[in-house]
């Protein structure tokens, strides 16, 4: 009988560390499949703003895009507010606040409330992501052409070098000796040709614009995702231009949603409401 009973013990104590194990490997499939059953039972992510609307048929976003892009919204919206605003933005970024990123900011903010809905990100922030070298330069152009008078006088250079140098001197000597370099055709002015030359001889003044746009694009799809949009615009685009309208073959492989013209009408900037909130930038900053 004692025997009988020390086997049964031992058999008992035995099956314990099996039992714990299958019940574990059952807990972390239950884990799984939640996970999976919760990502396809995540809501539709719906755009209201014309905009952005557009943004997204033009780079032939869907749904995962979105969602992605939410997620990445969601994770700037520290406070849960459902937007986001100038710190968060940028403190996600690492960014320093500067005219640069002020501007940035006033544009994403469509309807000047000083802070971003979801909307308005992915309306403004995709067409960000999506500008040529020139387009960022002709962004800049604009921010220190105050008049709007399509150059940039002796004080908009001024202001412009204090602007993007933290306060500190970028060129040696006075700025009218610097803005004579620079100002070829002799009339006292930098047009956007001469803009855009100063900044193939100085590239550092205006890297800032440039690195957003490389901050924009890790924040909004990430790098691999946005290398893949590229890809199915690039073969659409000549998709087209080889079968004409329709692109005849693009059934042959799967490379996505079929993108829109990704014109300089879809790319400018929407029109915003009246600014009421120039965020002050402190002594120092660049």
């Amino acid at each position: 009988g004692g025997a009988t009973r020390t086997a049964k013990a031992g058999k008992s104590s035995s099956d314990t560390p099996m039992k714990d194990s299958g019940a574990k490997e059952k807990s972390a499939l239950a884990v799984v499949l939640a996970k999976c059953f919760k990502s396809l039972a995540r809501p539709t992510v719906k755009l209201q703003h014309p905009q952005a609307i557009k943004m997204t048929e033009a780079l032939g976003l869907g749904q995962r895009h979105l969602r992605i892009m939410r997620d990445q919204f969601d994770d700037i919206d520290v406070d849960g507010s459902g937007n986001i605003d100038a710190v968060e933005l940028f403190e996600a970024m690492g960014e320093v606040r500067s005219k640069i990123t002020e501007e940035l900011f006033a544009m994403m903010d469509m309807d000047g409330n000083a802070r971003l809905d979801f909307d308005e990100y992915v309306a403004v922030a995709l067409s960000y992501c999506m500008y040529t070298k020139d387009d960022i330069l002709k962004f800049c152009f604009d921010l220190f052409d105050l008049d709007s008078g399509g150059t940039i006088d002796e004080k908009e250079f001024t202001e412009m070098c204090v602007a993007v140098s933290a306060g500190d001197p970028l060129f040696s000597g006075n700025f009218r000796m610097a803005l004579e370099n620079f100002d070829t055709n002799d009339d006292g002015l930098i047009d956007f040709d001469e803009f855009r030359n100063l900044n193939d001889r100085y590239p550092m003044i205006l890297h800032p614009a440039f690195r957003m746009q490389d901050k924009l694009q890790k924040y909004t799809l990430g790098e691999e995702e946005w290398v893949k949009v590229m890809e199915n615009i690039n073969y659409w685009q000549k998709n087209k231009r080889v079968h004409g309208q329709g692109g005849r073959g693009a059934s042959l492989i799967t490379v996505g949603a079929v993108p829109g013209e990704v014109s300089a009408e879809v790319l400018r900037p929407p029109a915003r409401g009246p600014r009421v909130h120039r965020l002050p930038i402190e002594d120092g900053a660049g």
